[in-house]
């Protein structure tokens, strides 16, 4: 009987831990918690005005330490399935995805973005999407393919500027994709 009760307490506890969800700290985040928030859309960390209502998603204080995990994980070119709960350039009044890609973000994509953010201390765009410069269509998205692209860029140019980001070159200088 002895066995069976701590057995018991056991696989309670094993429940209840395992319930507990991970918060993300905003001034010192951990990406990994991050983009495992944003793929299953349980990211909820929210300004609130006066009366307790949600008015929009914080961005994570990312800075250059973070740069590195963040183009790591843009590599997947999954969509962020509730958009709703991203954070997002707060001065925008545009929808935050492109016209060929109605309610869609690649998270690769948006997490380039925060990789650009942690470097320049601001939002990159009003918009966390990129495109491609020599397209005729205004807001035009890329594609999954071209996401993996510019990460290549992105990675190529941090291995090679990490020291000096303030110096160096944008990372998109010279190629066909901007932040729209």
């Amino acid at each position: 009987m002895k066995t069976i009760r701590i057995l018991f307490v056991f696989m309670l506890s094993l429940v209840l831990f395992s319930c507990e969800k991970d918060e993300l700290d905003i001034e010192n985040p951990d990406v990994r918690l991050f983009v495992e928030q944003l793929k299953n859309g349980s990211y909820n960390q929210f300004e609130r005005n006066e009366n307790g209502e949600k008015v929009g998603a914080i961005m994570p204080a990312f800075n250059l330490k973070h740069v590195s995990q963040l183009i790591g994980y843009a590599a997947d070119t999954s969509f962020i399935p509730n958009l709703s709960c991203v954070p997002i350039n707060p001065i925008s009044s545009r929808l935050m995805w492109p016209v060929n890609r109605p309610g869609k973000v690649f998270l690769g994509e948006y997490l380039l973005w925060c990789a650009q953010y942690a470097m320049d201390g601001h939002f990159p765009s009003l918009d966390p999407y990129l495109v491609n410069i020599n397209e005729e269509k205004t807001g035009k998205g890329i594609t999954a393919k071209e996401v993996l692209l510019v990460r290549d860029y992105y990675e190529k140019w941090w291995n090679l500027h990490n020291k000096n980001v303030l110096e160096a070159p944008h990372p998109l200088a010279g190629i066909a994709y901007s932040w729209f």
